[in-house]
């Protein structure tokens, strides 16, 4: 998709995006991003995607929560997080790269540094100037090197690891700082969202979290809805729904494959439960 949204740009937008089989940097806008992810539409992303915020604002939905994300904000992607663009403003400058995981393994020694490690996390972390500096101008070497004459592959792995342990000792610090100043139950509440995210493929049940998370289910279910103001099940079933949007969007499978792979009872089930929550059946959605 990001391939043919370049190939189909205008020059000046081509000219400020690289892409290869395993590896893309950018110096997006606004406009351009409209033009590579479709608003509102759920997408899983597969790589490890790093980047800062320039200017202007993202509002999107990210693992199931709302953000909005304005400048001298540094974001972190890993596999497997999902993504929901709702809106950019036209002044929206944003600079970044995406790497395949073999890339980043094979830069990184097999070695990944924590925040990296972990599957289907999402960090943004507002930094000083002071701190966006180093950031850019790894950013701007990478781009550097990926268009002269002379570039090296192993540079290149060197720069994007150099890139993502920066990132890491920045998310680092940037977590210290917030869970000083976080509640106990805000941090049940993100782990419960972080494990839903994760499994409500599959788990659909409340007492599998509860169980997961070492409480009871009706502490759990009184932290979340206070933390939040949905229910627990209101985020399950908002996890499900927005699996079953992606597999119906993004892969050919029938509705009875996809109504198997989220553990539902039967495909009719399926497709009242869809249509409850979203007022459309699977087969709707699927041609919008």
């Amino acid at each position: 998709m990001i391939r043919q949204a370049i190939n189909e740009a205008s020059e000046t937008h081509r000219s400020q995006s690289y892409i290869t089989d395993d590896f893309i940097m950018t110096r997006a806008t606004g406009a351009f991003f409209n033009s590579i992810v479709e608003a509102g539409r759920p997408y899983r992303i597969d790589d490890y995607r790093c980047a800062i915020v320039l200017g202007g604002e993202i509002h999107s939905v990210v693992n199931l929560v709302e953000r909005r994300i304005g400048a001298n904000t540094i974001i972190l992607l890993t596999p497997g997080t999902l993504v929901q663009l709702q809106h950019v403003t036209p002044d929206f400058q944003i600079f970044g790269m995406a790497s395949k995981s073999d890339l980043v393994h094979v830069a990184l020694g097999g070695q990944l540094p924590a925040a990296i490690a972990l599957h289907a996390r999402d960090y943004r972390i507002a930094v000083s100037k002071r701190d966006v500096q180093p950031v850019f101008q790894l950013f701007e070497c990478i781009w550097s090197l990926i268009h002269s004459p002379h570039f090296s592959a192993e540079a290149h792995r060197a720069l994007i690891a150099a890139q993502l342990h920066q990132y890491n000792h920045l998310i680092e610090r940037g977590e210290r700082e917030a869970n000083a100043h976080q509640s106990n139950e805000r941090h049940i509440f993100d782990r419960f969202i972080q494990l839903v995210n994760c499994h409500a493929a599959t788990e659909h049940r409340l007492a599998y979290y509860a169980h997961r998370m070492c409480i009871t289910e009706r502490y759990l279910s009184t932290v979340v809805k206070q933390a939040s103001g949905n229910s627990a099940k209101e985020w399950i079933d908002r996890a499900v729904i927005t699996e079953a949007k992606v597999m119906l969007k993004h892969s050919n499978q029938p509705v009875g494959q996809i109504a198997d792979a989220l553990a539902m009872p039967s495909s009719s089930f399926f497709c009242k439960y869809f249509k409850r929550l979203t007022g459309l059946t699977p087969q709707q959605y699927r041609a919008e």
